[in-house]
């Protein structure tokens, strides 16, 4: 049951979406999230209007070239840019805002930033820290923030797509994802490498689309587990939309993981 968190959605209609839709449903997706990028602090205008093309995609459209017959559900997000405290603080002033989507991201770009995203009640309303796989660092993650975040029931995404653009934004990625491998502690299990990472397309276009398999194969070339890169796009995804869905459900804080940021102790059910 793969899961895509990242898709940016397409301006140019409906044919884009569906041609996008059909092509995750093609690869063995039964879930994507619709992402909304916004810089700074997220005020009325960012609110999420329902839209009537947010369902299902009908089965009919591509069970005549593959086997996979699910439906691709279809969720909302927001990732807001964090670029300083001030940005952090007013997330709590937006949370009927946030609430609004399935599912909230952040991009700090300080370690300042993200250490503010650790306490309530800013850990309370995100689901995801992003990283900018395609830039270099913005600031070195430590062992003890990575720690924090995997205690609060946070997830590190990063984006695969990154890699398939061009020699620095490749370089960039290995780098990120290098640096959780090193980071992040380690669970019993030693297929379980890393702890929390969510691997998400981040396509803006159809063209950087890539099966799950093709993707576990990529980052095994990186130095990350078959096993553990399969968990990222599926369980651990999973954890994020549930994760969300509990911020949209209720004020009460999101339940934190107790265990590794790979080693996540849910059972997978029906997107």
């Amino acid at each position: 049951m793969f899961i895509d968190l990242n898709l940016t959605l397409p301006r140019n209609g409906k044919a884009k979406q569906l041609d996008c839709l059909e092509t995750v449903h093609r690869l063995g997706y039964v879930a994507v999230c619709w992402n909304t990028e916004v810089c700074g602090r997220v005020n009325a205008r960012h609110a999420r209007v329902p839209s009537d093309s947010a369902s299902c995609l009908p089965p009919a459209a591509s069970t005549a070239d593959s086997s996979f017959t699910r439906d691709v559900r279809e969720y909302s997000r927001i990732t807001v840019q964090l670029e300083e405290e001030a940005n952090v603080f007013a997330l709590h002033g937006a949370s009927e805002i946030l609430r609004s989507y399935d599912l909230v991201a952040v991009v700090p770009q300080s370690e300042a930033v993200l250490e503010r995203c650790l306490v309530p009640p800013a850990v309370e309303l995100i689901d995801v820290i992003a990283l900018p796989a395609h830039q270099r660092a913005a600031f070195p993650l430590k062992h003890a923030i990575v720690r924090r975040a995997m205690r609060a029931g946070l997830c590190f995404e990063l984006c695969y797509s990154a890699a398939l653009r061009d020699n620095t934004s490749r370089r960039n990625f290995v780098g990120h994802l290098q640096a959780l491998l090193e980071l992040a502690p380690k669970p019993a299990c030693a297929a379980s490498k890393v702890a929390g990472l969510v691997l998400s397309s981040g396509a803006e276009e159809v063209r950087f689309l890539r099966s799950a398999y093709d993707i576990m194969n990529l980052l095994h070339l990186f130095g990350c587990d078959a096993s553990a890169a399969k968990q990222a796009l599926t369980q651990n995804a999973h954890f994020a939309l549930r994760r969300g869905a509990r911020r949209k459900a209720s004020r009460v804080r999101a339940e934190p993981l107790s265990t590794g940021l790979f080693d996540l102790e849910i059972p997978l059910v029906d997107c």
